[in-house]
This record gives C-alpha cells, sequence and structure tokens, in this order.
C-alpha cells in the first residue's frame, strides 16, 4: 500500500463525528397543538435548550481542534526533513496530493464565540500583541525562550522546565497578569498557538 493510501486510510477513521449524538430533546404535544403550558413546563423545555446549546458549542470545539490538528499535520509532511527520501516522481506526486487535502481542509470553517466582557477582551488583544511581537524577534534563541516563558506562564504545575532542561521557573510578569484575566477558553486556545509556535520554532532548529 502506498504512502498516500495508508494516510487516506487512517483520516477516514479518526474523522467520523456523529452530531447525531447532541443532546435532543422534544418539545411535546402541547406547543405543537397551541396548548398553553405552565411556567415550570416552559422552563424545562429552556433548559433543555441550553443543555442542547452547550452540547452543540462543545461539538464544535473539539472540531476546531480536529481542524488546527491537521493543518499542523499537514505543515509537518511540508517539512523538508520529514519528507521520506523518495523519487523526483513520488515526491511529485506527494506534494500534489497534499495540495489536494490542504484545499479540501480549507474549506472548513468552524468558528464559535466566546462570550467576554470588556476586561477579558483587552487582555486578549494585549496577549496577542505579545505573541505577534515574539514571532518578529530577529534572534531565534531570544524567540525561544520568550516563548518558552510564556508557556511556562500557561502552566497549573508549580514547576517548568527551561529550554536548558533546568529546573528554574522562568515566567513573564505581564503576560502572566492578562493570561489570569482571560476566561478558561481563551487560556487553553492560548496555550495551544504556544505550543505550535514553539514545535514550528524546533522544527526550524532541526533543519538548519
Amino acid at each position: 500500500m502506498s504512502l498516500f493510501k495508508r494516510f487516506k486510510t487512517m483520516e477516514g477513521a479518526e474523522m467520523d463525528m456523529d452530531i447525531d449524538s447532541v443532546e435532543k430533546q422534544d418539545f411535546g404535544t402541547d406547543l405543537l397543538h397551541g396548548g398553553r403550558i405552565g411556567r415550570d413546563h416552559l422552563m424545562s423545555i429552556l433548559d433543555g435548550i441550553d443543555r442542547e446549546v452547550e452540547g452543540l458549542r462543545k461539538h464544535a470545539k473539539k472540531l476546531q481542534e480536529k481542524r488546527d490538528e491537521l493543518n499542523t499535520r499537514i505543515d509537518m509532511l511540508r517539512t523538508d526533513f520529514l519528507i521520506p527520501k523518495i523519487d523526483d516522481m513520488d515526491q511529485e506526486e506527494m506534494h500534489f496530493h497534499l495540495k489536494r487535502v490542504n484545499d479540501r481542509l480549507q474549506t472548513v470553517n468552524i468558528n464559535v464565540h466566546t462570550i467576554r466582557d470588556d476586561s477579558q477582551v483587552e487582555s486578549v488583544h494585549v496577549i496577542n500583541n505579545l505573541i505577534d511581537e515574539v514571532i518578529k524577534f530577529g534572534d531565534p534563541i531570544e524567540k525561544r525562550k520568550k516563548c518558552q516563558q510564556y508557556l511556562n506562564s500557561c502552566s497549573s504545575s508549580e514547576t517548568a522546565f527551561s529550554e536548558e532542561g533546568s529546573s528554574t521557573v522562568l515566567i513573564d510578569k505581564k503576560f502572566e497578569i492578562h493570561l489570569l484575566s482571560c476566561n478558561l477558553d481563551d487560556q487553553k486556545l492560548i496555550r495551544k498557538r504556544l505550543e505550535a509556535l514553539m514545535m514550528y520554532m524546533m522544527k526550524q532548529m532541526v533543519s538548519e
């Protein structure tokens, strides 16, 4: 079996997600026939809808994470040092297949809006700017160190490791203060963004 067929077979099993598993509630015959319903019955219906909405949001977030994971895996396959040493014809076929898969993935757009107060909006804005500044660093060593400090700030444990492997915990206080002001969903997304950035920089270091 070729590399491309194996890749396709593995993907098929992982992408089998059933939206019908989200909880559903029957509205009852009272509403269907225009009957009057009591307050408790109405609140029960609203509670059921609320649970369905939360289930839908969780399902959409999982799909978002799956899409991001597939993006990362495609990027890794594009990286020269991960591409198998194959002849030019097979390499051309691989790049064509990767492009086709990536183009299909880009047609999937999932957006779950996070509800934030003014303080949380400001904190997310500041943190995104701080990460953008790190990306623009010219010195790759300083870039990795700063990214590691931000990751340490995201750690829930009392110990974290620096790039050199020591047990000294180096965090960025400004980053940590704004991170703690964000809601939990944003904190998870920020950590994932930093982990992806660190992975990319480590791949660059290995390929140099």
